[in-house]
């Protein structure tokens, strides 16, 4: 994936809305009525976690250079933008090492897993046993039994007649 933006690190150089900085109250004393003010050359000098707008988030820890009483500010990562990348950035921010490349199945052995014979007709055999069984046992307890596996007279069209749909009535 491309890098789209410079890598920051202690001495990276960036620019920033006077409004993203914590805290702002220095900043509202040197710059009144100026919400609008982007501030240049702000040096960053560290990383943290901070609360902002109630939740944790990771900051850079930057100073301006233009307010000159060693204030350190605090700035989201996201709303500052590094023109000037250091010598070694953050390892936060390196590039990542590639991801190991998923774990491949074993190979199948095709002629191990082959059958010589098809399966499902494996499993029909074993139930036409088991269906022969019982139209004997049920033939012995005296029931009539149908097992012609043919429509019954009243279903079959007559010549010249067209066959009923299934699910229809006559």
């Amino acid at each position: 994936m491309p890098q789209l933006s410079l890598l920051a690190g202690v001495g990276a150089v960036g620019s920033a809305m006077a409004r993203f900085f914590h805290p702002s109250k220095p900043i509202r004393d040197k710059w009144p009525h100026d919400e609008k003010r982007c501030l240049t050359g702000v040096l960053v000098t560290g990383e943290t976690t901070r609360r902002i707008g109630k939740k944790e988030q990771s900051c850079y820890v930057v100073r301006i250079m233009e307010i000159d009483d060693s204030t350190q500010f605090f700035i989201v990562k996201k709303n500052f933008k590094v023109e000037q990348a250091p010598v070694t950035p953050f390892e936060s921010e390196a590039p990542q090492p590639p991801t190991r490349p998923p774990i491949q199945a074993p190979a199948v052995n095709v002629a191990e897993r082959s059958y010589a014979r098809n399966v499902v007709s494996n499993i029909e055999g074993r139930m036409r046993v088991k269906t022969t069984e019982d139209i004997a046992d049920l033939r012995h307890q005296g029931i009539e039994v149908d097992d012609n596996n043919e429509p019954p007279p009243e279903s079959v069209p007559a010549q010249g007649e067209a066959a009923p749909l299934p699910g229809k009535g006559k």
